[in-house]
């Protein structure tokens, strides 16, 4: 709140802040920790998509609190394992006849689907099928999903 010059008093010119996500990787240990602001990683597993989700508060808005203490989520993993991280851009954009947002559902169905490409298969078919719903509708919102496979570490 400081850097963006933010109090609770109103007298803002914004409201700004932002939702973030947060991992480290330890190949070795083979452990990944996570921290989400208002942001969910998720994880392509035998069992399917996992969703761990972040905790429900922004960074940086005016009703943001300050002395906050976001939850670290140590995760066991297997090599091989698809992370993702997302920015609400691609569950929120516009999809169907209807524009609705396309939801967390739809977002954990398509990474279900896409699991067995490689990365840079999946990253084409993400952006193919973006492409396909922009066509109908306008983009609404920045778009970032980052995904990474745990591999051996050497």
């Amino acid at each position: 709140k400081r850097m963006l010059k933010q109090n609770e008093l109103g007298d803002n010119l914004s409201d700004d802040g932002l939702d973030a996500s947060f991992c480290y990787v330890d190949p070795v240990e083979k452990k990944v920790r996570f921290a989400g602001a208002f942001q969910s990683l998720y994880m392509n597993t035998n069992d399917g998509i996992v969703e761990v989700k972040g905790d429900r508060q922004s960074l940086g808005y005016t009703t943001s609190k300050d002395d906050f203490k976001y939850t670290n989520h140590d995760i066991d993993i297997e090599y091989k394992t698809v992370c993702y991280l997302s920015s609400d851009g691609y569950k929120d954009m516009p999809f169907g006849d209807r524009g609705l947002p396309f939801g967390r559902k739809n977002l954990k169905k398509k990474l279900f689907k896409i699991k067995d490409l490689t990365l840079k298969e999946q990253k084409r078919e993400l952006i193919d099928f973006m492409d396909k719903v922009h066509r109908k509708h306008d983009q609404r919102d920045d778009i970032t999903l980052i995904g990474f496979k745990i591999q051996e570490f050497d």
